[in-house]
């Protein structure tokens, strides 16, 4: 665990009551988030937006952890995260050691200097307090 590196991305992207974000964020280890949609539609809160691993490296026996987080605050909820691994550590996932179906997290393998991009999609029951929230991204 000594090199799980914890970067709390702590700027707002889009406020909740906002349908959509033109915002691209650029995290600490080149992912760029785009195409931010929040809306809430039947008790609902949905959140979309678009992952582009392109610019990231991700070492070979190292998993990287994005969780979308909305907060106000005083209160929040996590969203299912992405995690985000490299060769040897996605083997590992696949062999059962860590098995991706008992998560609700979705798991990619990075494949370094190729294009790549995720569709990301989450929602959860709509509470009265995200209606002044923001959507922040935690990296580890």
């Amino acid at each position: 665990m000594k090199h799980l590196v914890k970067y709390l991305l702590a700027m707002c992207i889009a406020a909740l009551s906002i349908e959509s974000s033109t915002a691209q964020i650029v995290t600490a280890n080149n992912i760029t988030v785009s195409d931010i949609e929040i809306s809430h539609t039947n008790n609902r809160t949905y959140v979309d937006m678009t992952f582009d691993l392109s610019e990231s490296h991700i070492a070979s026996n190292h998993s990287l952890r994005v969780t979308p987080i909305i907060s106000n605050g005083t209160q929040m909820i996590q969203l299912p995260a992405v995690v985000i691994d490299g060769r040897r550590r996605n083997i590992v996932h696949q062999r059962g050691e860590i098995s991706p179906e008992e998560s609700s997290d979705i798991f990619i393998r990075r494949k370094n200097r190729k294009e790549q991009g995720l569709d990301y999609s989450a929602n959860v029951a709509y509470e009265p307090w995200m209606n002044s929230a923001e959507l922040i991204l935690r990296e580890e």
